[in-house]
């Protein structure tokens, strides 16, 4: 394997990628049109107003059974976010003037995506929800921008990812930090502070309040803790206090944007992440409610517009609740969906423009409608039909994208013939993944599956030479599959493994926390005891010795602040909560800034100290100087500088992991440290050379420490939360999505590292048996995609598992030329210095 190889293996690759993906993941078009009534006949597309102001109370991740109370239920067999709203129990018992709905939200449930459908009434497709990290401004026309043009003003409070959606677009804003999921209480607190307070005036229409304390404690501990009762108790009380202070003419809109799984987690679509509640409550009442409680997200959209008389969005599919609008009103149904219907009609009309068979699916006349029924259904088949059009294939290039994928495995499969790439088993495993990866119980049980590999090659590996191997050789492999297995309990479980999940798997203790950082600083000490013994004094390893301890101290009081008992807490009368909550923030940023400036530094700098050594005297007496310079230059640590350069960067790649990881999930990062460190203890030990075996050994590795430490082939699997550690207000979205992607394949960058030790021959060849197969599971993926595009697990299950390992391979490949480029550079240095001595 030679790098010119290599490279040509990566850029068919990623041609394949790019063919394969632009036919299978279509982005809906997005329409600049915005609606605008005529001046003589407004009543074309709105109705005369219901309310004169409506409050929005956003709860993120408000699933539906979070609001639904059971008065026959069994107290101590309740989980703890059942019956914890009785008093919105009462409401909805006791009043006629309340609504309770069950509301289904388009997936992907990420909450960047909801926000849009709910502003703008369209629901996003696949492709759509990797940008919910860092999106940009919504252009579509939308709820603000309609209400905007009605000259009706809307005021925000609460979750600052509205600042960037919707940028000086409301009267007045209150935004709060979002990103840092262990604070339950900051962003929900301002909305109880500032709701009140803009309920007293008057110069408003919409005001929008998103809390945020029930989504991070699902992120952080779970729906199976105390800390969901508290909050949806606080929530309750909320709610109830709002509603005893709304006039006759304001209407309480108090929805979930998503659910959330067993885990906490969303992104998904199983019913737990699709369906949200939603509490109506007017002190005027309602219309009479269907038989059908189940509504769309997207219909309040048009609901809201047309409540306050302004244009429904143009680019909104939804259905007005005709519940919603109060029982004094003299509307008909009828006429409510038929404005939804004149809309409707218009974005059809213009998006025929781009897409001319679209009009003909829609061919009917306002005429045929003879009840609200058949209108309300006409709606409702129009827009299964444009979600339909939206998820069709290019098959063209999904064809041409496998033929270039299957092209490159032929490639690989010769030059693994003629011995320069790929082994025999390499390639049977790489064959067996890819036919596996075409069952979607492959891909959900794919933690357990890669474990089980696993530790089987650990056992072919001790059985190849188990007869001349040591004892201690043999239990350092029995410790390597121990750690492993131990490794998988701290794995993510994915929504379709209902089976599982334990209750208070998030559950942390101070304990739990002080256990995470003495399992972390375990490789650093034996670290300390068996390879720093030649550590040398230059300042980048001097930096290293001085700021370990510091780091993981900081660590440790960011970690365990979270977690103190109440209390605890309360034995100190001068401590105040907000003390605290700045020492964790303090805590977090140290460390963080000090593992990246560690990280960047090893990538840097060459551990060797060049020194000027002699006589060097300097003399000023009766107006006569006199200097004497005798002196030579000292180079210390050059002979393994190259090997010493290494280890510092995989301990700085470590320290930084375990910063990201945080306590519990970085014990797992720690043992598959603790299993490199033992192979490489092997290797130098026993003298042995690097088989290919060892590597399939390795690429598993972290394939498998990819899931134990926390991360899934989903969306709610991508460690966002880390973007937020610190709460710092970097300068530009770089760095937090270079953590991101760091804590996601941060188990492959260690391999790679790793790798780093062997010759320049094996080295490339190890790396070109990763990548290879890669590649071959790669096309395993896209084969299923193809096979499996109208299966009913296509968007839950194959397409983040084809976007996904897309991902990992690009990133993989990219990290790979680094490294090659990294220790190219480094031996050059290295040499240089030694020819200029």
């Amino acid at each position: 394997m030679n790098l010119r190889l290599l490279a040509s293996i990566c850029a068919l690759q990623l041609v394949a990628t790019y063919l394969f993906l632009s036919g299978f993941l279509l982005r809906r078009v997005e329409l600049s049109n915005r609606s605008e009534c005529l001046p003589n006949s407004p009543d074309v597309c709105t109705l005369p107003r219901s309310y004169a102001r409506i409050l929005v109370l956003l709860v993120d991740a408000w699933r539906y059974d979070f609001a639904v109370f059971d008065e026959n239920a069994d107290e101590s067999s309740l989980p703890p976010y059942k019956n914890r709203m009785p008093k919105l129990h009462s409401l909805l018992h006791h009043s006629d003037n309340s609504r309770l709905f069950k509301i289904y939200a388009d997936p992907p449930t990420t909450t960047m995506q909801r926000i849009k459908a709910i502003t703008t009434g369209s629901f996003p497709t696949f492709v759509e929800a990797w940008s919910n990290f860092g999106a940009d401004e919504i252009m579509e026309d939308n709820l603000i921008s309609s209400l905007r043009s009605a000259d009706r003003s809307t005021v925000f409070v609460g979750d600052d990812t509205w600042k960037m959606l919707y940028p000086e677009k409301f009267k007045r804003s209150y935004f709060y930090p979002s990103l840092d999921v262990s604070d339950l209480d900051t962003v929900d607190f301002g909305v109880y502070e500032n709701v009140p307070k803009e309920l007293q005036k008057n110069d408003w229409d919409l005001l929008i309040g998103h809390l945020l304390g029930v989504d991070h404690c699902g992120h952080t501990y779970g729906p199976y803790t105390d800390h969901i009762k508290y909050k949806l108790t606080e929530i309750d009380e909320f709610i109830y206090n709002v509603t005893e202070t709304l006039d006759d003419d304001t209407l309480l809109l108090a929805f979930g944007d998503h659910g959330m799984t067993v885990t906490g987690d969303h992104g998904g679509e199983s019913s737990d992440e699709t369906d949200a509640a939603l509490f109506a409550f007017s002190k005027r009442g309602f219309l009479p409610s269907r038989s059908e409680t189940k509504i769309n997200q997207i219909d309040l959209t048009s609901t809201i517009t047309l409540l306050l008389d302004a244009p429904i969005p143009f680019g909104s599919l939804g259905t007005p609740i005709t519940e919603l609008f109060n029982a004094g009103t003299e509307f008909k149904e009828y006429q409510i969906l038929q404005k939804a219907y004149q809309q409707t009609l218009q974005y059809l009309n213009e998006y025929a423009n781009i897409q001319s068979n679209f009009l003909s699916l829609f061919r009917i006349s306002e005429n045929d409608f003879e009840s609200s029924e058949s209108l309300r259904a006409y709606l409702e088949r129009m827009r299964r039909v444009l979600r339909e059009q939206w998820t069709k294939f290019n098959l063209f290039f999904m064809t041409t994208g496998l033929l270039f994928s299957c092209l490159l495995c032929t490639v690989i499969f010769f030059t693994s013939f003629y011995g320069s790439n790929l082994s025999a088993h390499q390639f049977a495993l790489a064959s067996i993944l890819a036919a596996l990866s075409t069952s979607n119980s492959f891909i959900i049980m794919e933690d357990q599956i890669t474990l089980f590999f696993v530790q089987l090659v650990t056992i072919l590996q001790c059985a190849r030479s188990f007869t001349t191997l040591e004892w201690r050789e043999k239990f350092f492999f029995a410790v390597q599959i121990i750690l492993a297995r131990l490794a998988f309990e701290f794995r993510r479980c994915r929504p379709e493994q209902f089976w599982c999940y334990e209750e208070g798997r998030k559950v942390t203790s101070v304990s739990f926390v002080s256990i995470s950082i003495f399992v972390a600083i375990l490789p650093i000490t034996i670290l300390t005891f068996k390879f720093w013994s030649r550590i040398g004094p230059s300042y980048l390893e001097r930096y290293f010795k001085s700021t370990l301890i510091p780091i993981f101290l900081c660590l440790w009081i960011s970690w365990l602040i979270p977690v103190l008992p109440s209390e605890y807490l309360a034995q100190f009368d001068g401590v105040k909560k907000a003390d605290l909550d700045s020492l964790q923030v303090f805590c977090s940023r140290v460390a963080l800034c000090a593992s990246l400036l560690g990280l960047a530094w090893s990538l840097y700098d060459v551990p060797i100290i060049i020194r000027k050594t002699g006589t060097t005297m300097s003399a000023n007496q009766s107006g006569i100087t006199m200097r004497v310079d005798a002196g030579r230059f000292e180079i210390r640590g050059l002979q393994d500088a190259v090997e010493r350069q290494r280890c510092i960067l995989m301990l700085s790649l470590f320290v930084l992991w375990v910063v990201l990881l945080g306590p519990g999930l970085s014990i797992a990062g720690t043992f598959f440290f603790i299993d490199l460190i033992i192979s490489e203890h092997r290797h130098k030990t026993l003298q042995t050379p690097h088989s290919s075996l060892e590597t399939t050994r390795l690429w598993l590795l972290a394939n498998f420490y990819f899931f134990a430490t926390g991360k899934t082939t989903t969306f709610s699997g991508v460690p966002f939360n880390v973007a937020g550690i610190g709460l710092i207000s970097w300068p530009t979205l770089v760095i937090p999505s270079f953590l991101v992607l760091f804590n996601y394949i941060g188990s492959y960058l260690f391999i790679l590292a790793y790798l780093t030790r062997l010759p320049e021959s094996e080295e490339l060849k190890s790396y070109g048996n990763i990548l290879s197969i890669h590649c071959i599971r790669l096309f395993g993926c896209f084969i299923s995609g193809f096979l499996h595009r109208r299966h009913l697990m296509v968007w839950g299950v194959f397409a983040p598992r084809i976007a996904f390992e897309a991902q990992l391979f690009l990133l993989v490949a990219a990290c790979t030329f680094l490294f090659i480029a990294h220790k190219k550079l480094t031996s050059r240095r290295v040499e240089a210095i030694r020819k200029s001595i």
